[in-house]
């Protein structure tokens, strides 16, 4: 009976860290991907002006 509640509250936790890394891990890449479109709007805007 006291094996159950902690294995349920340890796969609860891991569940959260993986989704919480996970969710970390998207942002990251998200955050990149703007930075890389932002970097190539700009160097377009460059090569457009001159």
């Amino acid at each position: 009976m006291l094996c159950l509640p902690t294995s349920q509250s340890a796969f609860l936790n891991i569940t959260g860290t993986n989704a919480y890394t996970s969710g970390l891990i998207s942002s990251a890449m998200s955050n990149l991907a703007n930075y890389n479109l932002t970097l190539l709007g700009s160097f377009a805007n460059s090569t457009v002006s001159t």
